[in-house]
């Protein structure tokens, strides 16, 4: 896997001190309302970049956290359950999310946490840093690129903390993660995902006690997003001791998870899965291994999983924990080793093995090239017939061609000989993750940790509704938002940035009589309610420029005594609530 490197120091530091530029937020759908897999044209993406509508990124957690020890350098703090921490804000990454949301494409985020990290502050201290690692594994110094997440202590409460801020600053900026994965390959406890050599048991234990604080902190955001556990290829079998069988994984993993939550059922568990060949550079997959066999026959009992026995595992999945387990397919790779011919085949029958899957929702290929220069381990498409094919087959004005391309490399006439459903119509279920209010409301955990300072140029405007009245009610207090939580009202995350310095004056008025609430930049507007008995409240937030800002549409229901009039950035629930009778009145600002 190609690895994000980031540098940094104490020279970083002073960089992010003194020049740090907060990333944009832009306006949109509500990104905690809605599934990004769904309705998608196609599963494919690049781990690397490219096209497609899936993208993946990772995150060095480890990388992030500023132990108190740390020099000053300009961070500010995030206060979480009465506790300060600090965590560099890297704009990069938060702009990278934007720019996939943007662009309409899924954002699969894979959260690390490595050991060998620089020395920063000149004394070899890194144990604050250390901390975020699990406790078996902390000190046990050996070239293992990530390690187990802490499941107890300071580094539990760390990774949580890490959580509610990294979560907020989704919230703060409008941006919507669809799919959090944490750690690589977590079934191979001895290698990929190291947990300091402890028994099978207790690494599925400590990663499902770090997995469960995740999920629980991210459902307080988002009822969306996706919470996924890693497996690699290996489903009944172990690799020769280096790590645990997934099949056997998910059943204690599954089982922890539930005795965690009180014996009930966490029914919203993901699966990233990487669809290598059994045998990595043994690209026909259509044929026994040369060197063990058979490696992956069409049952839920094969040793390995790859593009031919996909449905049967996936298929398992289904039966055995419910279709809400969705399966991402973040990593997987087809070397060039046994020729052009095999590697397209391959790569092909793969995806159309997916494409048919109903439980798959996405297919991101890793196209790195051989490291160190083993031809074994070269997955690169570029310039190859690989290429070609994956550009083209989910093109049907070249389906034919591509079927030409590699179904004779693997045997058969035709894709209905060997893909499941093939030319069926697949529906992607619709994801809806539990412990989460439907009407997308936080709860007063998530309301303390939306307080941060965003920038000193935009301020964030919230939204809440209350239900009794239909009122849908916009602020930038914290402390407003948790007097309506209290008295009942549903707090549904961000609506908007307005300007904090410079813009147009929005004024908020209130009506005692019916106890509702209207805003409007029209000072004739507020003098004639004001004149027919209602509150000016004043100033209660500012409207950025035509030519700069996003309109936020103003909405009037002719039926409703209270909550007669909305306000939204969404052109889609304009139109709804249009349809449902309301009548559309422009544009009441602007924001950003």
């Amino acid at each position: 896997m190609k690895k994000v490197r980031i540098i940094i120091g104490l020279l970083m530091c002073i960089v992010m001190g003194l020049f740090q530029v907060p990333f944009q937020s832009y306006a949109g759908e509500p990104k905690d309302m809605i599934d990004g897999y769904e309705g998608k044209t196609t599963i494919k993406g690049f781990q690397t970049g490219g096209g497609g509508e899936h993208a993946f990124n990772n995150f060095d957690i480890t990388r992030a956290y500023i132990p108190d020890a740390y020099p000053e350098c300009g961070v500010p703090y995030f206060y979480f359950e009465g506790k300060a921490y600090r965590f560099f804000d890297y704009d990069y990454f938060f702009s990278w999310i934007q720019s996939q949301n943007m662009q309409g494409k899924t954002t699969n985020i894979q959260f690390m946490i490595s050991y060998q990290v620089e020395d920063n502050d000149g004394n070899g201290d890194l144990t604050g840093r250390r901390l975020l690692i699990d406790e078996s594994g902390r000190y046990h110094v050996e070239s293992i690129p990530y390690y187990a997440p802490a499941a107890s202590g300071e580094g539990k409460q760390i990774l949580r903390a890490f959580w509610a801020w990294f979560m907020s600053n989704l919230q703060n900026g409008g941006l919507h993660v669809d799919n959090i994965i944490l750690g690589n390959e977590v079934n191979m406890h001895n290698s990929w995902h190291f947990c300091g050599g402890v028994g099978a048991g207790d690494a599925v234990s400590k990663y499902a006690v770090s997995f469960y604080d995740m999920r629980k902190i991210v459902r307080q955001y988002s009822s969306t997003t996706r919470c996924s556990v890693c497996l690699d290829h290996s489903w009944t079998h172990n690799d020769e001791g280096r790590g645990i069988a997934g099949r056997d994984y998910l059943a204690m993993f599954d089982a922890k998870l539930a005795e965690l939550n009180n014996g009930n059922k966490v029914d919203d568990w993901c699966v990233a899965l990487h669809l290598y060949p059994s045998i990595l550079w043994e690209t026909e997959i259509w044929k026994p291994s040369s060197t063990f066999g058979e490696l992956n026959p069409l049952n839920s009992g094969a040793s390995f999983v790859d593009g031919r026995n996909l449905q049967s595992i996936t298929s398992y999945i289904r039966d055995t924990y419910g279709e809400n387990h969705r399966i991402m397919l973040t990593e997987q790779g087809f070397s060039t080793y046994r020729g052009e011919d095999a590697q397209a085949a391959c790569l092909a029958y793969s995806y159309m093995a997916a494409k048919y899957d109903p439980m798959v929702d996405c297919f991101l290929l890793n196209t790195v090239s051989a490291p160190g220069g083993d031809p074994r381990f070269d997955f690169s498409i570029s310039g190859r017939k690989a290429e070609t094919v994956y550009a083209y087959i989910d093109n049907d004005e070249y389906a034919t061609q591509v079927a030409e391309m590699v179904l004779p490399t693997i045997g058969v006439g035709s894709w209905n000989e060997i893909i499941p459903n093939y030319g069926q119509q697949i529906t992607r279920k619709k994801y809806q993750g539990s412990d989460y209010n439907t009407t997308g409301a936080i709860d007063l955990g998530a309301i303390d940790r939306l307080e941060i300072v965003y920038s000193d140029d935009y301020t964030m405007m919230y939204r809440a509704y209350n239900p009794n009245s239909g009122e849908h009610f916009y602020t930038s207090s914290i402390k407003e938002l948790k007097e309506l939580f209290k008295a009942g009202w549903s707090i549904e995350g961000s609506a908007w940035l307005s300007p904090k310095n410079v813009g147009n004056p929005v004024y908020r008025l209130y009506n005692p009589n019916v106890g509702d609430h209207h805003y409007t930049t029209s000072t004739k507007e507020r003098d004639n309610l004001v004149k027919a008995g209602w509150n000016d409240e004043g100033l209660a937030f500012l409207s950025a420029d035509k030519e700069s800002g996003t309109a936020v549409y103003r909405l009037y229901n002719p039926n409703a005594t209270t909550g007669s009039h909305h306000y939204t950035t969404s052109a889609k629930e304009r139109d709804n609530l249009v349809k449902n009778g309301w009548n559309d009145e422009g544009i009441g600002w602007y924001g950003y």
